[in-house]
C-alpha cells in the first residue's frame, strides 16, 4: 500500500516494508524519485548431541522506486519507520524564480 498526501507544503509517503528494521533499509532521494532498498539475512540450526540436524538460511532482498508528482528539498527529507511502514515527510523544492536585471549608468 503506497499512499502520497499532500500536507500544506509538504508530502508525505507511506511505502510499506513489512519485517524489516530500519538499519536493514537504505534511501536514497532524488528531486522527483524516491528509492528504498533492503537485504536481511536469517540463518537458523538445531543441533542435538553436539551434531547439526536442522540448518537454514534465508534472505530477502527489497527495492522499490517511487516516483514524486512533484520535486522534493531533498536536503529536508526525513523518514521515520513503525511497524513495517516507512514514513517521509518531503517539503517541496523552491521553485526557480526570474530576477530582474538592472541597468546601472556608466
Amino acid at each position: 500500500m503506497k499512499r502520497l498526501t499532500k500536507v500544506s507544503k509538504c508530502r508525505q509517503k507511506f511505502p510499506e516494508v513489512p519485517g524489516f528494521k530500519a538499519e536493514e533499509l537504505e534511501v536514497s532521494v532524488e528531486p522527483y524519485r524516491l528509492t528504498i532498498t533492503g537485504k536481511r539475512e536469517a540463518k537458523k540450526e538445531e543441533h542435538k548431541k553436539g551434531k547439526t540436524v536442522y540448518s537454514e538460511r534465508r534472505a530477502e532482498n527489497l527495492m522499490r522506486v517511487i516516483e514524486l508528482p512533484v520535486e522534493v528539498d531533498t536536503a529536508k527529507v526525513s523518514a521515520t519507520l513503525k511497524d513495517g511502514l516507512l514514513e517521509f515527510a518531503m517539503p517541496k523544492a523552491v521553485p526557480a524564480r526570474k530576477i530582474a536585471i538592472e541597468k546601472k549608468a556608466a
